[in-house]
């Protein structure tokens, strides 16, 4: 098996990946908060982290993916602002409604569901639990029936601020807002709530869990204390992640999990998205026709490989055009799938398939490098358009190979529907350049270029010798 290399957000370096079981894989992703539609964010999110799902399963691992459903901070927002009042009878109706929504994104950009999908709702009880477990062992105070962790405490123990780097000692410590709390750094694991719709039982009276709660009591529920890989966007870093690991090593005395992956964030026009700016780009007005982008919409399979073109720990910028050209790479792509599909072998080969299959694995080996990934599936195009050009051969050993290699990247790891458009369309452009070379007979050289330069804009250059013409991608 060749060894995989992840960078390590708690140790700000390269690791190579040893799960604790050789057999299995634990993963717990931080999920939306389902107040509103998924935007560009959480398709980044879930689709790189879908990316992983896929590729440690190609590596025969049993893979036991946990990615969670925040529905209860989403109250706040929703009932503060009178959001749903007029459509909605409930909070419940409320979040199933963009529960689904974001169900159906993730379904048209081709993400695998995870093995299971946890509600924060309904885990009320394993989170009264862990903070009863929490005061029992002294790292938490009550105040007017909430209940916060205790900073200082928990650092006379341990290390809070260990995953993001970040030193306690730099913060004001006594707290100038919230006179509940000791300082300004403890968060809340319960709050005490008489007057909210969404409002549970518990040893400290009517309320709510916490945020950093949350994410805390499910993963371990599902994962045990030491699991593999715990992921999330890097705005999560601190506090959320820090928080998630001081509760369950002020339990447990463990480390919750191994590897830590964060991705970057998705910025419009140079500035990050945020409910403040109100700025957010949501892939339902990406699919269709709508007043953001006049155009024309974009296939959800455009959207998943610009997503991927970009490596995950960069920021990505987001742009119509940036958009545009993904869907032309997108194109090439499966243009080539298509024609290595239906190439015919010789009896030898003149090129390297070997060298350029090994250049796959060791791309995504290297902390998931998908762009270099997808840069030698391009590669690999201009490879075979040299076979179909007749200027290089292949044998029917290879020819199995890269076929296998190719569908395998560009399919079952990469995730890119090759369905999107029609099987045949290599057929289709061999009949238009047919027909252009027919009209260049009767010399209407006019009619001629104007059909080369519409088709180049679509990707497509057309090579024109004495006898005959050509085609390839550009």
């Amino acid at each position: 098996m060749r060894n995989l290399y992840i960078y390590n957000t708690m140790s700000r370096k390269k690791e190579k990946f040893i799960p604790g079981n050789n057999k299995y894989v634990k993963m717990y992703v931080c999920g939306p908060t389902v107040y509103n539609h998924a935007h560009i964010g959480h398709a980044r999110s879930a689709i790189f982290f879908d990316v992983i799902y896929r590729y440690l399963q190609h590596l025969n691992y049993k893979v036991y993916y946990v990615r969670n459903i925040t529905d209860i901070q989403n109250y706040n927002i929703s009932s503060k602002n009178g959001i749903y009042n007029n459509i909605f009878t409930n909070h419940a109706e409320w979040s199933q409604y963009h529960i689904n929504q974001y169900h159906n994104i993730l379904y048209k950009l081709n993400v695998i569901p995870p093995s299971i999908e946890p509600y924060a709702s309904g885990h009320i009880v394993d989170q009264i639990e862990m903070i009863k477990l929490i005061i029992k062992n002294g790292y938490a105070y009550i105040k007017n029936n909430s209940v916060y962790f205790n900073i200082q405490k928990y650092n006379q123990k341990f290390i809070y601020g260990n995953l993001s780097k970040r030193d306690i000692k730099n913060y004001v410590l006594s707290n100038y807002k919230n006179k509940e709390k000791i300082n300004n750094l403890d968060f809340v694991l319960w709050k005490n709530d008489n007057n909210s719709e969404l409002k549970w039982n518990s040893p400290w009276g009517l309320g709510l869990p916490g945020w950093h709660t949350e994410c805390a009591a499910m993963s371990i529920k599902y994962l045990g204390c030491n699991f593999d890989i715990h992921g999330g966007g890097n705005d999560l870093i601190f506090p959320h992640h820090e928080a998630s690991i001081s509760q369950v090593k002020s339990c447990y005395n463990n480390n919750l999990a191994k590897y830590w992956i964060h991705h970057n964030m998705v910025v419009i026009n140079g500035t990050k998205m945020s409910k403040s700016l109100n700025n957010s780009v949501f892939i339902k007005d990406i699919l269709c026709n709508n007043k953001i982008f006049q155009k024309k919409s974009y296939n959800a399979m455009s959207i998943r490989l610009f997503i991927l073109k970009n490596h995950y720990r960069n920021i990505i910028h987001f742009s119509d055009q940036n958009i545009q050209q993904s869907y032309q790479e997108l194109k090439k792509l499966i243009i080539t799938y298509n024609i290595i599909k239906n190439l015919c072998p010789s009896n030898k080969s003149t090129l390297n398939f070997d060298q350029v299959i090994d250049q796959c694995y060791n791309a995504i080996n290297d902390d998931f490098n998908i762009p270099l990934l997808i840069n030698i599936l391009f590669k690999i195009s201009k490879m075979i358009h040299s076979i179909q050009n007749k200027e290089n051969c292949i044998n029917d050993i290879d020819l199995e190979k890269i076929q296998k290699t190719y569908f395998t990247f560009l399919h079952d790891i990469l995730g890119i529907s090759l369905n999107i458009f029609n099987e045949n369309i290599n057929d289709f452009i061999d009949l238009i350049i047919n027909i252009r070379s027919e009209i260049r007979s009767h010399h209407n050289y006019k009619y001629s270029d104007f059909i080369r330069e519409k088709i180049k804009k679509l990707g497509i250059e057309i090579l024109d010798s004495k006898n005959d013409s050509k085609w390839n991608l550009i």
